[in-house]
């Protein structure tokens, strides 16, 4: 068979599946139970074991009476699904109804749907103690008749669910992601609280008065988003607070979220002022160390562009390293010390270095007139057009040095390990040239 041949057989092919498909859709209209349009529901009533459930739709949400949670709005519009369309297994024509034989007299379940200006529907669902796999379903529109119909066990589950079924997991309140005033609290670590100005940049007000990271407040209130519950526990179990988080939007709507990162490894136990009991969340959307102070810190005194730089001087062990850029240099490729050109690469991947020293910490403990270690090390930089620009790198401890300048006050400090490269960077820059 020819190529052309066979494409042709396989478009009549399709063509005849899908004129199959219209008239199987058209031959299996009378198996509805009724065709609703669910999208104006604004009133659902459901009965079943776990006892009645008074859903009501109302500014473009769904609410359910006495209850301190939100609903998952998409399971109600699923729920309303099913009702539009029941695609019922076999429609029992019956003469004489006897109820009792289909576990109707006394129903597992019974719900009602009602719109404004449109109709009311009346489910009952009684058990087929024949199989699990089906339940016989009666229904009425209006004043008319009921019939009754046999249909599958998981189009009737949102019928039987408890109304925890259709509790969101969602713990975040939506409109907080565009928030201004972030506070949060430690049991273990600093405190502080970051605040949004009219130009939308973040900055610390306490303990510290500094630009904030604004990349990496907007992906923790987007990991906030995110929170999920796994489960819910009873409000009145051991829970002790490690962090509160307070945030507030631009319209003054709040929420005050409260984690206790203490009892489990995989999971943290989160309180809401809108929870009546106690969230179960998994920490790969969110751990302890995402709510650190430090993670949040914006001071890189260094990340100028190289083509920007008119010098780089390195003080170490009290002798001065200044490269100057060359007047031939295109891209901030050519430097000097002493007039001597330096190697490229071996400068390029000192000045990355260079540039690399932010600060991953801030010491509220710190003391200008404290005694420090000999080991003193700094850095200056001028940008063309610009002042020249002084850190100095005084050892902390062990693992991170200070980053101190005559203008800043704040303590702030960084890892060793990035001095430390700084520091062979430069070994091998000035044993190239």
């Amino acid at each position: 068979m020819s190529k052309k041949r066979l494409l042709i057989s396989i478009g009549l092919i399709i063509i005849l599946l899908t004129v199959y498909i219209i008239l199987d859709r058209k031959s299996s209209d009378s198996n509805e139970v009724f065709v609703y349009s669910g999208s104006g529901a604004e009133d659902i009533m459901i009965s079943n074991e776990y006892g009645t459930m008074h859903f009501t739709f109302e500014a473009g949400t769904w609410s359910i009476a006495n209850v301190g949670y939100r609903l998952d709005n998409e399971r109600l519009e699923k729920l309303l699904m099913v009702a539009d369309t029941l695609p019922a297994a076999r429609v029992l024509n019956i003469s004489n109804k006897n109820y009792g034989d289909y576990g109707l007299d006394i129903p597992i379940a019974k719900a009602t749907i009602e719109a404004s200006g449109q109709r009311l529907i009346n489910l009952k669902i009684g058990e087929n103690s024949a199989t699990k796999d089906s339940y016989y379903v009666s229904s009425s529109i209006d004043d008319a008749e009921d019939k009754i119909y046999l249909v599958p066990a998981m189009i009737i589950r949102f019928f039987l669910e408890s109304p925890q079924f259709y509790r969101s997991p969602k713990l975040f309140e939506p409109g907080l992601t565009d928030a201004e005033f972030v506070s949060i609290l430690s049991e273990n670590d600093l405190s502080y609280t970051m605040i949004k100005d009219s130009d939308k940049q973040w900055s610390f007000l306490k303990p510290l008065n500094y630009n904030a990271n604004y990349m990496k407040i907007e992906q923790l209130l987007n990991k906030l988003s995110l929170l999920e519950a796994e489960s819910f526990r009873d409000f009145s179990e051991t829970f002790e607070a490690d962090i509160i988080i307070e945030i507030q939007d631009v319209s003054g709507n709040s929420q005050k979220l409260e984690f206790d990162f203490q009892n489990e490894s995989e999971y943290f136990s989160l309180r809401t002022d809108d929870l009546e009991d106690t969230a179960i969340v998994s920490v790969d959307v969110l751990t302890e160390n995402d709510l650190q102070m430090n993670n949040f810190l914006d001071y890189s005194p260094f990340s100028v562009d190289i083509r920007q730089v008119a010098e780089l001087e390195i003080v170490m062990d009290n002798t001065s390293y200044k490269f100057i850029q060359s007047a031939y240099s295109t891209n901030g490729d050519t430097f000097l010390l002493n007039n001597k050109k330096t190697d490229s690469r071996s400068f390029i991947s000192l000045y990355l270095n260079v540039m690399t020293l932010g600060a991953i910490g801030w010491d509220e403990n710190f003391a200008a007139d404290e005694g420090f270690s000999d080991d003193f090390f700094s850095i200056s930089l001028r940008g063309y057009g610009k002042e020249v620009y002084t850190v100095s790198f005084i050892e902390r401890n062990e693992t991170s040095y200070y980053m101190l300048t005559d203008d800043l006050s704040e303590a702030f400090y960084t890892d060793k390990s990035k001095i430390e490269l700084v520091k062979k960077w430069l070994h091998r820059t000035m044993n190239g040239i």
